[in-house]
C-alpha cells in the first residue's frame, strides 16, 4: 500500500539535499501542527467573510484576532498581527476580484490521489469561489514565509489533485500571496513534476526503510 503524504511536507522535500532530508523530515514533523494553526485564524475569518460577502467584517476580524492571539501564550500578540496584516492584504488585494463564494474545504477529508506510482498525496485549496470573469477557481491563502522554489513545488503537486479530483486545470488554482497581494501562477514544468516526483519516490522508500528497521 502507497504511504499517504500531505503536499505540504512533500513539497518542501522537493528541493532538499539529500543530508538534509532527515533534518527536515524531522523539522516538518515537529513543527507541522504549529504551522497549520499559525494561519487558522485567518482561513476561516476570510471563509466568514466570503461566505457574508463582506458584511460584518469588524466582528470577524475582531473573533480571528482573538482566537490568533490565544493559540500561542506569549506569541500570540504576534500571530494575531501577522493574521491581521493577512487579512488586510486579502481585503484590499483579492476580495474585489471575487464574484461568488461556493464553497470551503478548511475541514475536507478526502482520499488523496496517487502519484509518481509511489505515494497518496492528500491536500486542498482553500475555497472555491467565482472570480471577476465568472471563472471557477481554487482558492490557496498563502501566508507563510515559504521559498519561493518550495511554493512551487506545492503548487505542482496542488494541481495535480485539482486535477485529479475536480477535472480542473493548473489554471483554475488561484494563489493569493497575502503578503505581497499578488498571485502566484501556477507554472506547469516537466522539470519541476520530474523533481516532485523523484522526491515522492525517495519519500516512500525513505519511511519503509524506517518502519523496517523498527
Amino acid at each position: 500500500m502507497h504511504k499517504r503524504v500531505h503536499i505540504v511536507p512533500l513539497s518542501k522535500l522537493v528541493h532538499a539535499s539529500p543530508t538534509k532530508w532527515e533534518k527536515l523530515l524531522r523539522e516538518i514533523e515537529e513543527g507541522k501542527l504549529r504551522a497549520f494553526k499559525y494561519y487558522l485564524p485567518l482561513r476561516e475569518a476570510i471563509v466568514q467573510f466570503c461566505r457574508k460577502k463582506g458584511l460584518d467584517r469588524n466582528r470577524i476580524v475582531t473573533q480571528m484576532s482573538s482566537r490568533a492571539r490565544a493559540t500561542s501564550g506569549k506569541r500570540g500578540d504576534k500571530i494575531a498581527r501577522d493574521n491581521e496584516e493577512a487579512f488586510r492584504v486579502f481585503e484590499g488585494s483579492f476580495f474585489p476580484e471575487i464574484q461568488k463564494f461556493k464553497h470551503d474545504f478548511l475541514r475536507d477529508e478526502h482520499v488523496g490521489v496517487p502519484f509518481a506510482d509511489a505515494v497518496v498525496i492528500f491536500g486542498h485549496p482553500h475555497l472555491e469561489v467565482l472570480d471577476s470573469h465568472g471563472r471557477d477557481r481554487f482558492v490557496v491563502l498563502h501566508a507563510a514565509d515559504w521559498k519561493p522554489e518550495e511554493l512551487r513545488a506545492y503548487l505542482d503537486l496542488l494541481s495535480e489533485i485539482v486535477q485529479m479530483r475536480f477535472d480542473k486545470p493548473p489554471s483554475s488554482i488561484w494563489c493569493m500571496n497575502l503578503r505581497t497581494g499578488k498571485e502566484e501562477k501556477v507554472r506547469p514544468s516537466s522539470r519541476l513534476r520530474h523533481k516532485c516526483e523523484t522526491a515522492a519516490r525517495l519519500y516512500s522508500r525513505f519511511i519503509s526503510a524506517m518502519e523496517s528497521e523498527a
